[in-house]
């Protein structure tokens, strides 16, 4: 999905939108970074009652062409871009685009737009990356410090996530390093993990290893999720 200036909701980019500079040398730096206060509350109630509303059913239905089982009781699946899922803020919203233009360039695109459930009871994620290194053989040079990002996972929590329904365990620093790396990062237990309130996001490099924990609480946890990309990834 092409965005548009007219897509974004105050119209452009506006030049006075200054990018906070402290969030994208951390997403640089780290593969990640959690900003806070992005979308308005009001609507991620909306947008959450309006999920389980439209998708409920499909929690234990049988896997199809659009859904996914990524872990134990933990599923993914296409969100249709219509009705309030089609709202400009959430996918053009002016504290994310204009981030996301200066880490992808002027010609990136929404390459994915879905949810990922993850249902009373589930377990612990596998560790795993979105998406492996372009060059996951080696490390000439280093060359995975050198190549900028091409794809931003951009998800936003419609529920407040803790401990108790399971937080997103980050590796910082893995998406710059090769897959033969991927056991000793894990062993180390060098990771990170944050809460996250409705109206928050968490932007993650496609590279960067990551985990969902486990939900011990009684109810759904759903997030929303974007993959902001440059156009040939």
């Amino acid at each position: 999905m092409q965005i548009d200036e007219s897509d974004l909701w105050t119209a452009s980019v506006s030049d006075a939108v200054e990018v906070d500079i402290s969030i994208r040398e951390q997403f640089l730096r780290e593969g990640y970074s959690v900003v806070r206060n992005v979308f308005e509350k009001q609507l991620v109630s909306n947008l959450c009652a309006t999920f389980v509303s439209d998708y409920e059913y499909r929690f234990d239905q049988e896997l199809s062409a659009d859904m996914l089982l990524v872990g134990n009781g933990r599923k993914t699946f296409e969100v249709h871009v219509s009705g309030i899922f089609n709202h400009d803020q959430i996918y053009a919203n002016q504290k994310i685009y204009p981030l996301m233009n200066s880490l992808l360039g002027d010609y990136f695109i929404v390459g994915s737009y879905g949810a990922v459930t993850s249902l009373p009871g589930a377990l612990k994620q596998h560790v795993h990356y979105d998406h492996p290194p372009l060059f996951a053989e080696s490390n000439p040079e280093g060359i995975h410090q050198k190549i900028p990002p091409y794809g931003v996972h951009c998800f936003i929590p419609l529920v407040d996530i803790n401990e108790q329904n399971g937080r997103t365990r980050i590796w910082p620093g893995s998406h710059h390093l090769p897959v033969s790396s991927k056991s000793n990062l894990i062993n180390k237990g060098e990771y990170v993990e944050e809460d996250l309130q409705q109206g928050d996001c968490l932007l993650m490099d496609y590279r960067t290893l990551h985990a969902g924990l486990e939900n011990n609480s009684s109810e759904i946890r759903p997030l929303l999720y974007l993959i902001y990309q440059r156009g040939w990834f």
